[in-house]
C-alpha cells in the first residue's frame, strides 16, 4: 500500500481481543495489542473474600491482598498484591476496605497508604479509628490515590493498625 495516503488505507471495523497492529516510528517497529487501545482505558476490579488480620506483629504493616479478579484490561495483580501497569499513563486506584475489631479494648487506630515499586509513598497515608469499646465495630475506608505510571509499574495498598484485635 505504499504511495497511499492514511485516508485511503482501508479501516478496521471488528478488532478481536487478540489482534496485534505494528507501528513503525522513527525506525523502531513496535507493536500494539488491542488490549491495551479497545476501549481507551485500561482497567481493573479484584477483590478478596477472605479477612485479612494481623498475623504478627503491630509494629509492622501489612499488605493488602486479593485472589480474585473480576474485570483485568491493561491492568493485572502479581502475587496477590500488585496491581500491575502494561502501558504508561495516568491511574487512579479505588478502594474499599471494611475493618473491624474482634475484641474489647482500646481504639483501633488503622493506616493505609500506597507503595509504588515497593516504595512508600509520602503523604498517602490515611488514618481512621475504630470505637474502644465495642466488639465488631466496623468501618468503611474508601478513597483513590491517582498517579503517573509507566508500564510494568505496580502499586500495593499498605495498611497498619496498633491493635492486634483489629
Amino acid at each position: 500500500m505504499t504511495g497511499k495516503t492514511i485516508n485511503e488505507l482501508p479501516e478496521i471495523t471488528d478488532i478481536t481481543s487478540d489482534a496485534a497492529f505494528v507501528v513503525e516510528l522513527s525506525g523502531t517497529t513496535y507493536q500494539i495489542k488491542t488490549s491495551n487501545i479497545a476501549s481507551g482505558l485500561a482497567k481493573g476490579s479484584f477483590y478478596s473474600t477472605e479477612t485479612q488480620t494481623i498475623t504478627g506483629t503491630t509494629e509492622e504493616p501489612y499488605l493488602m491482598y486479593t485472589e480474585v479478579t473480576d474485570i483485568s484490561q491493561g491492568i493485572f495483580v502479581v502475587d496477590n498484591t500488585k496491581f500491575t501497569v502494561e502501558s504508561g499513563g495516568t491511574y487512579n486506584l479505588i478502594f474499599s476496605a471494611q475493618m473491624d475489631k474482634s475484641a474489647y479494648g482500646s481504639p483501633s487506630l488503622i493506616s493505609i497508604w500506597i507503595r509504588i515499586n515497593g516504595e512508600d509513598i509520602e503523604w498517602s497515608a490515611g488514618e481512621v479509628i475504630t470505637p474502644p469499646t465495642v466488639v465488631g465495630a466496623r468501618v468503611i475506608l474508601g478513597w483513590n490515590y491517582l498517579y503517573n505510571l509507566n508500564a510494568g509499574d505496580y502499586m500495593e495498598l499498605v495498611w497498619y493498625s496498633n491493635n492486634a484485635a483489629t
